[in-house]
């Protein structure tokens, strides 16, 4: 979108690229889907992972263990380890999934800190 907003590109060229570029896109994503899709297959396999939500539950436990009764990993304020646990959980924050996880294990402490840390102003 960015490219059809600046740059100097005529009319036909912004259609070609907004159009021939989403229908690129689509289809990319769809093989980056089952190259994904397989390769996590055999990535549980080798893990040997066979209740997802209990693996989880799990490596948040680990996650908590490893604060060892700091704040933060990085002891006071977050480091880029904090950031990126909190990468990962965050778009769970609407699901079934978070609240179960949060209730579950003992991250939601961690948790909530990482959000006020992220939202210093809400």
């Amino acid at each position: 979108m960015i490219l059809t907003i600046s740059g100097c590109y005529d009319d036909a060229q912004r259609f070609l690229l907004k159009h021939c570029g989403a229908f690129y896109s689509y289809y990319q994503i769809k093989k980056l889907k089952i190259r994904y899709y397989f390769w996590l297959i055999q990535k549980r396999k080798a893990l040997n992972i066979t209740d997802d939500r209990g693996f989880l539950y799990k490596a948040a436990e680990e996650w908590v263990d490893a604060l060892k009764g700091r704040k933060y990993l990085g002891g006071t304020e977050p480091n880029l380890g904090d950031l990126a646990v909190f990468g990962v959980l965050r778009p769970m924050q609407n699901l079934k999934l978070r609240k179960d996880l949060v209730e579950n294990t003992r991250i939601g402490e961690w948790f909530t800190r990482m959000e006020k840390e992220m939202n210093p102003g809400c």
